[in-house]
């Protein structure tokens, strides 16, 4: 091979190789959450009504699918969703119940971007807005759970979330005092004659957060800033938040804190240690696989929550200045579209550069 040759065919594997980094997909959910949506994956019947389970179990899924980023889980996320459309005017009534699960719906279409005000002909934010009462609760089962997913959903799909819904949130908020307090808990509103709450839980605050920022609301600052406080305080030496299911409630918490934080690193090495061979997870108080465990748990290992699966970002607008260093906003706003890869462009125009030259060169030598 002459030397000319040999520069070319060089500089030709050179930047073939910079153009193959170029073009390569963004770095993929971890090794662990792959395990664990393969699981999900494994637990689909191959035909069936209920190949993805029942709708509510199918939604947990393809939320827990799309948390990883990956582009290998598309066609069990497409197949999911059109189950899942085909599935809501059934599953969406007009009543209470129905709201709540048109809420988790609405967080599925913002998540895989579908049209959610004709998800399989059912206007889902219709549904979620006729589910706010009055006085601001939501749901046939009213509570910071409740509304914090209904709250989601709406800002998720760019509608305003009503100051009524940031009211009656606020009402279940535990007065901050000194390193107490601070959580969100109650079931149910309104509360008991004697004016007694059950106490605080972390499912219950983790979505009074995510309700709180996607609302905006500069009066919600403070009581997110305390709800953050109280998780933080709350964390077990182990990385778990403790609840019915700690792995549940770590999914669901952990991803409030910022990547690299103590309390986000804590919770996902606690989830890791309760996954086993097959991917799934634990519910940590027992050693069985257990799918709801494995849906939300996920979520610890790819720090992603209902605000951010499928690419919301956060706004600086909902952000507690005195948590700014501990918690990350997460007012969600519609993903924007990537910006052209800079390297793609001068690799790109290298090669031909570089072909062109070697062709005018070739023919001077055989001239």
């Amino acid at each position: 091979m002459s030397h000319l040759r040999r520069i070319a065919v060089l500089l030709l594997i050179s930047l073939t190789a910079a153009y193959g980094l170029a073009v390569a997909p963004a770095r993929a959910a971890g090794a662990e959450a792959i395990k664990a949506a393969d699981y999900i994956v494994s637990t689909f019947e191959a035909t069936g009504d209920k190949r993805f389970g029942d709708v509510g179990s199918a939604a947990d899924s393809v939320l827990a699918l799309a948390a990883t980023g990956d582009a290998k889980y598309a066609d069990d996320i497409a197949a999911i969703t059109t189950f899942l459309q085909s599935s809501a005017p059934a599953y969406v009534k007009p009543d209470s119940a129905g709201a709540s699960g048109a809420a988790k719906l609405a967080i599925v279409a913002a998540a895989v971007k579908a049209e959610p005000t004709s998800f399989g002909g059912v206007d889902l934010l219709a549904t979620v807005t006729d589910g706010v009462g009055a006085d601001g609760a939501f749901g046939a089962f009213p509570g910071p759970f409740s509304s914090g997913l209904a709250m989601v959903a709406l800002a998720r799909n760019g509608r305003a979330v009503p100051d009524s819904m940031v009211d009656y949130l606020l009402r279940y908020a535990e007065p901050r005092s000194g390193t107490t307090g601070g959580g969100f808990g109650c079931a149910t509103y309104p509360f008991k004659a004697d004016g007694d709450c059950p106490a605080a839980d972390p499912d219950s605050t983790a979505m009074a957060v995510l309700g709180l920022r996607a609302s905006g609301s500069a009066k919600a600052t403070q009581a997110v800033t305390d709800a953050l406080a109280w998780l933080q305080g709350t964390q077990q030496a182990d990385g778990s938040w403790q609840n019915y299911s700690p792995v549940n409630s770590t999914g669901l918490v952990g991803p409030l804190f910022p990547a690299g934080s103590e309390q986000a690193t804590k919770a996902t090495a606690y989830v890791v240690s309760q996954q086993l061979a097959s991917g799934a997870l634990t519910t940590g108080t027992d050693t069985k696989a257990n799918l709801i465990a494995t849906q939300q748990g996920i979520f610890a290992l790819t720090g992603t929550t209902y605000a951010t699966i499928g690419g919301a970002q956060p706004s600086a607008s909902a952000t507690p200045s005195a948590v700014a260093s501990t918690s990350p906003t997460a007012a969600p706003v519609p993903a924007t579209p990537s910006a052209p890869n800079p390297v793609i462009g001068w690799t790109t125009a290298g090669l031909l550069v570089l072909m062109l030259a070697f062709f005018v060169l070739a023919r001077r030598r055989a001239s």
